[in-house]
């Protein structure tokens, strides 16, 4: 009766309390052509403010948090139509149509249409962080994208990563404006190092179709980091939580910069129960300092230039397990990279190169167990990438080209590991076809190719549909995808497996998106997938080793519906996800669930704005998990819900903009695990206070 009462709470909460991912105070949108195609590296200038940015590849844009109402702006790319735009209540997402040049038109002021999402790309959640927000932390920017699980080894102080619908967080690809950070030592990356004053938007991808060399079996989370106005926010908080930043944005007519520098510290100490007893949770602390610069630059009308550059240090207890407690271990570690991207356009093409070059440095120091290990990571690379017209008639008909070539090198010094070395060649070569206005199919291939280690090639294609009415786009795709072990799979001792198998998955998807009425979006995707060789980790005698699941399969739903009420300021969403996924390899775990999958998992979010005031709440719900499979039962982490909510006043005079921020974490005081036995924070208070000039 008790677990009743319990299921029924929640399901009333969630319904009661929708809530939405983040507030879209900043504008954003996209530029399509006439046909609804996405157009690359246009310039938006604002003529008012002698400001200037360029669109990414798939057309989109987030128009930094100076810009105001009237602000007379000018969308630019040769080949197409020049097109103006007078910002109007600039809180509505912009759907911006450049007509094909050589047409020449008077000019117009182009009226923005709120969208939820790009249509001849698979966008299933964007996230964008607000000011309104305060200091929010890592679970509440992530844990609402669909289908994605975030495991955390106890609250904002520890590792943290990513899992998108059951897969192994190495599956799990999160690139920074189109950088890939994911390390080559493990195939993952801890977003933990990632600073949420840095993130200015996530947007999840579940199919590209061959767009990018990162693309795999799980799709993309694009990372796009902050350009706010000059200016400093400072917050403070429950269990010893101190963040300080200050932003620095400087403009010329074809040149910008902006520079981020910050400090976050937690005491981290908080109150667990477990096994009907209630202690502190001791050697939680972090020190984390960071910065990151961007520097962009216009050459001319067709060419710019992109520079980023980012570090972040970690200082931090490990806690460790809750049943067998490290008093005195600690972790320091630090992530840096530095990447520049030049891009050109012509009338019917245009291309880009980019390099990167990633450092990471780690040192974990546990004396109860005679530990002292130490990794070096370091990759570099660089990516070519063109996009041609091949074929236009009529604009029924049209072939063109994409092609992207990327070389890597990765090495890794590792006292667990030893020292290796890996260099990776991919090309992948997608040939969309236009058919005519409304379909489009794009088939694609990838050849990846590792000297003495691998030589592989997969390939897929997507089926789109565009409409206008009542299906505003419909495509179904197929992939085979390939990923080569770890070093830390294949190396790391004790524990690691050179017998190891490359894993590959076989996937189907179908996505649907819905326009009701202008106000009203519903989203659908279902996928189907098919894993050989699956690589996983588990305990072994003593210590843990990877080894292969001969053959899973997953299959799922998502839906995700957003609303937004007219004449009055108030928006939302409700999302639900459902995963199955089975271990199909004969033995003790046949047709169990993959661990930490979770069965069923909701969220739900509402925004309200008034004036100065502005009220924002989310709800995340995550089913029942294996945790570790075992007989005669398996252990499992028990389901949660989590809501979090926050309070905003934004005032504005001469001297810019202040906002005062105070939000409530886990409001409930849920007691949770992501991970088994690593219990999260209870309820948590944040204060914060924002200055930016105008």
């Amino acid at each position: 009766m008790g677990r009743l009462y319990s299921k029924l709470h929640k399901i009333i909460t969630l319904v009661l309390l929708p809530c939405a991912v983040l507030a879209f105070t900043k504008t954003s949108g996209n530029v399509s052509d006439n046909n609804g195609q996405p157009v690359a590296y246009v310039f938006v200038y604002n003529q008012s403010r002698n400001h200037w940015l360029v669109t990414d590849e798939q057309g989109e844009f987030i128009l930094p948090f100076s810009y105001e109402d009237g602000d007379s702006l000018v969308f630019t790319r040769i080949g197409y139509q020049n097109q103006p735009l007078v910002l109007n209540k600039a809180k509505s997402r912009l759907a911006i149509i450049l007509p094909f040049a050589p047409l020449r038109l008077d000019s117009v002021t182009v009226a923005g249409q709120i969208i939820s999402r790009h249509n001849s790309e698979i966008n299933l959640r964007r996230v964008e962080r607000s000011s309104d927000l305060g200091a929010v932390e890592h679970r509440r920017l992530w844990t609402t994208i669909p289908g994605l699980y975030l495991k955390s080894y106890g609250g904002p102080t520890g590792i943290s990563t990513l899992s998108l619908d059951g897969s192994p967080s190495t599956h799990t690809k999160v690139v920074i404006a189109g950088f890939d950070l994911t390390s080559a030592q493990n195939g993952q990356i801890d977003i933990s190092q990632l600073p949420p004053a840095f993130i200015a938007s996530i947007n999840y991808a579940p199919e590209q179709a061959g767009n990018s060399s990162a693309e795999n079996s799980e799709g993309l989370l694009n990372i796009e980091p902050t350009n706010n106005a000059t200016g400093f926010s400072l917050s403070a908080g429950s269990y010893g939580k101190l963040s300080l930043y200050a932003n620095f944005d400087f403009n010329k007519a074809n040149w910008n910069t902006n520079l981020l520098i910050g400090r976050n510290n937690y005491r981290g100490d908080y109150e667990v129960s477990w096994r009907d007893d209630s202690f502190i949770r001791r050697n939680n602390a972090l020190a984390q300092n960071y910065v990151s610069w961007q520097n962009g630059y216009i050459f001319n009308s067709r060419a710019f230039m992109r520079l980023m550059v980012f570090f972040s240090e970690q200082e931090r207890g490990v806690a460790g397990q809750v049943w067998n407690p490290s008093p005195d271990a600690f972790r320091r570690d630090a992530l840096g990279f530095s990447g520049l991207k030049i891009g050109w356009t012509a009338n019917e093409s245009y291309s880009h190169i980019q390099t990167l070059h990633r450092h990471s440095y780690e040192r974990y120091v546990n004396p109860q167990i005679a530990i002292d290990s130490r990794h070096v990571v370091t990759t570099d690379q660089i990516i070519y990438n063109t996009n041609r017209q091949l074929l236009n008639l009529n604009l029924n008909l049209n072939l063109s080209l994409d092609l992207t070539s990327d070389l890597k090198s990765d090495r890794l010094q590792s006292k667990q590991a030893g020292n290796h070395s890996r260099t990776t060649w991919t090309n992948v070569l997608a040939l969309p076809w236009g058919l005519n206005k409304n379909y489009e199919l794009r088939p694609w291939i990838k050849f990846e190719y590792s000297p003495d280690l691998y030589r592989k090639a997969t390939w897929g294609g997507r089926l789109a549909y565009r409409g206008s009415g009542l299906i505003n786009s419909i495509s179904g795709s197929y992939g085979h995808y390939y990923a080569y072990p770890t070093f830390n799979d294949l190396y790391w001792q004790p524990g690691g497996n050179p017998d190891l198998k490359p894993d590959e998955t076989t996937k189907y998807e179908l996505d649907v998106f819905l326009r009701i009425r202008s106000r009203l979006a519903v989203l659908f995707n279902c996928y189907y997938k098919e894993d050989e060789n699956l690589i996983q980790w588990t305990p072994v005698q003593s210590y843990w080793q990877p080894s292969n699941i001969l053959r899973a399969e997953r299959k799922g739903a998502k839906i995700i519906i957003n609303w937004s009420l007219p004449q009055l300021p108030i928006d939302g969403f409700i999302q639900g996800v459902v995963t199955d996924s089975r271990n199909l390899t004969k033995g003790d775990n046949y047709t169990k669930a993959l661990r930490y999958t979770p069965k069923e998992s909701y969220a739900a979010g509402l925004n309200f704005t008034l004036r100065h005031w502005s009220f924002h709440s989310t709800v995340e719900y995550v089913g029942q998990r294996i945790a570790m499979y075992n007989w005669p039962d398996d252990i499992m982490l028990g389901e949660y819900l989590i809501i979090n909510t926050s309070l905003s006043y934004k005032v504005e005079n001469r001297l810019g903009w202040f906002t005062l921020v105070f939000g409530v974490d886990n409001l409930t005081n849920e007691f949770f695990e992501s991970m088994q036995g690593y219990p999260e924070p209870g309820r948590a208070f944040t204060g914060t206070i924002q200055y930016n000039i105008k």
